[in-house]
């Protein structure tokens, strides 16, 4: 069965690594976790939080996360949690 199409939602997202110039990302409300990550470009993650790439691991961040059949999971609007 095909899960329904979820409409966007900001939710805690972590930076569990990164590999090469993709991030993995732990994002529990769409069932990403330690055992099934997402993986995402760096440049996005970079150029929303201003950090230093050597300062992404490990960061909380929160996302705006959707769901559609055609494009899968979207994440976009990173915001650190400070």
């Amino acid at each position: 069965m095909t899960p329904a199409p979820r409409s966007p939602a900001r939710v805690p997202v972590k930076v569990l690594m990164l590999v090469g110039d993709q991030a993995e990302i732990l994002i529990p409300a769409f069932k990403f976790t330690v055992d099934n990550p997402l993986r995402v470009p760096v440049d996005g993650l970079l150029e929303a939080t201003g950090l230093e790439r050597s300062r992404l691991p490990g960061r909380r961040l929160t996302a705006l996360v959707s769901e559609t059949f055609e494009d899968g999971v979207q994440v976009a609007e990173y915001e650190l949690i400070k």
